[in-house]
């Protein structure tokens, strides 16, 4: 940079002085400053409702960027021999506590026990039945059932 563009520019006779910037107007979009908010992942993962945050922790949490294949902790689970799948379905239980601990109908619950079941039974399949799993999320299949229910009966 030259030495001239460094100094400041004088202001010449009759010129008015600098003013402070005014406040906004009323009704004018107002510009936001500072880092950018996160935007949410899919399914509204970022919701108040814990249920929702879990579920999303168990089947969506991570993103494969090329393909763009999202998966959780629950097939990563499932590369631990003999226990992974298990410990799955356990925490997969959570979702059918909390929907029973509702009142969700038993045509609610016996689907949603179904979907941990053919879970379960995916992921025994050795490494085939991992990416199976990471494909059919039974939580977010029973959250959902969930949601319709609660919708059914009224409540949110």
């Amino acid at each position: 940079m030259a030495a001239h563009e460094l100094t400041p520019r004088r202001r010449g006779p009759g010129l008015p002085p600098p003013t402070p910037a005014s406040p906004p107007q009323p009704g004018a979009a107002a510009r936001r400053v500072g880092p950018a908010r996160a935007r949410p992942g899919p399914a509204s993962s970022t919701g108040a409702d814990p249920l929702e945050r879990f579920v999303h922790l168990l089947d969506s949490q991570f993103r494969i960027p090329v393909l763009g294949v999202r998966f959780g902790i629950d097939p990563i689970l499932g590369l631990i021999p003999g226990v992974g799948d298990l410990v799955g379905s356990l925490l997969g239980l959570a979702v059918l506590t909390q929907a029973r601990r509702e009142g969700a109908s038993a045509a609610t619950l016996a689907r949603m026990a179904g979907n941990l079941l053919i879970d379960l039974a995916l992921g025994a399949v050795p490494l085939v039945g991992d990416v199976a799993d990471a494909w059919y999320k039974a939580n977010r299949r029973n959250l959902r059932l969930l949601q319709d229910d609660r919708a059914r009966r009224g409540r949110t």
